[in-house]
């Protein structure tokens, strides 16, 4: 009797969060994502990527889960110690998504400009 176990295999997720940050000076933001890479290399995170603008604090890592859900979950999990470390764990999360990285690769492709692109095209 042949029967299919209904496995689910973990595979790599790009996971982004974004924080809105409280108002402040540019420079102050800028400590706390330094701080917030560290962080994220210290709790052994792969292939992180910080970013700032003047409102929000966005961060996108590697997580291996089955699903995007448990990827976020685990995501926001780490966000979460992370945050709390830095001393930003009031700052809210404004956003969280995952993307495989087949995903990402083929959206990537999509959005591709042609060899030469003029103000025109743009």
């Amino acid at each position: 009797m042949d029967m299919e176990l209904d496995i689910e295999m973990d595979r790599d997720w790009s996971v982004s969060v974004v924080a809105s940050a409280s108002p402040g000076p540019t420079a102050a933001l800028s400590r706390v994502a330094d701080r917030v890479m560290s962080l994220m290399a210290a709790h052994g995170a792969s292939d992180v990527v910080v970013s700032q603008d003047e409102s929000s604090l966005g961060v996108r890592f590697t997580v291996g889960a089955a699903r995007a859900s448990q990827a976020v979950e685990a995501a926001a999990a780490l966000w979460g110690s992370v945050a709390e470390a830095a001393g930003i764990g009031t700052w809210p999360v404004v956003r969280a998504e995952a993307a495989t990285y087949e995903q990402l690769e083929r959206e990537h492709r999509a959005r591709k400009l042609p060899a030469l692109v003029g103000v025109a095209e743009v």
